[in-house]
């Protein structure tokens, strides 16, 4: 997931050239001195990084995050950005009981810095606190259904996590973004020999309607 963020982020700053020489630099698209309230949704990618080191073999899960955003100006380059967003997050994991998954629901709360490198491009970054509200686990076909109640998440459920990310601006309205999110601490699963303790990470590509 880290190797694929700078490649989006180039064709991002990319596709800005593009646009500004389709477009040109007409003001009516930038609301750089406006605070925005904004509706998001998307897709996700999510998985699990040991947090110690494990033999624990994961892979990635598919979902999706929507919820409501605001961005407030400080200068004509840097605004600050809030979110509340419902996120669902997971992993897949083949273990010595069988393969199984475990699909996480998430209330993740970012706030960051936005910085625009040109008329539609920007970068952001900052910290998010994510609250887990849910997590139920499906198991394949042959697992071990004795050991299945030692795999149900029994960890932390208040999470603190760092964001980074690229958006594009379509026109005043619509924006796309893209942005890699890791928890700074893992599950913390308490004593939990199954399931290692492991941090939450998800790349995510999204739509923004600004009103």
């Amino acid at each position: 997931m880290k190797k694929i963020l700078p490649i989006i982020i180039g064709l991002l700053i990319t596709s800005s050239a593009n646009a500004q020489q389709f477009f040109g630099a007409r003001q009516d698209y930038d609301d750089a001195f406006r605070p925005r309230f904004g509706f998001t949704m998307g897709a996700a990618l999510s998985n699990a990084v040991p947090a110690v080191k494990s033999n624990y073999a994961t892979g990635g899960l598919a979902g999706f995050s929507f919820g409501f955003t605001y961005n407030y100006p400080v200068t004509y380059q840097l605004s600050v950005g809030a979110e509340a967003l419902y996120s669902q997050k997971g992993y897949e994991a083949t273990t010595q009981s069988g393969r199984f998954s475990q699909r996480s629901q998430f209330l993740d709360i970012p706030v960051f810095a936005k910085f625009k490198t040109g008329h539609r491009v920007s970068l952001f970054a900052g910290p998010q606190f994510s609250y887990m509200l849910t997590a139920n686990n499906s198991y394949n076909e042959g697992f071990n259904e004795g050991a299945r109640q030692y795999y149900q998440y029994n960890g932390v459920r208040a999470f603190f996590a760092g964001v980074v990310g690229a958006g594009f601006d379509v026109n005043s309205t619509v924006n796309v973004n893209v942005r890699y999110a890791i928890d700074f601490k893992g599950t913390n699963a308490n004593g939990n020999v199954y399931v290692p303790e492991y941090r939450n990470q998800a790349l995510q590509l999204a739509f923004g309607f600004k009103f």
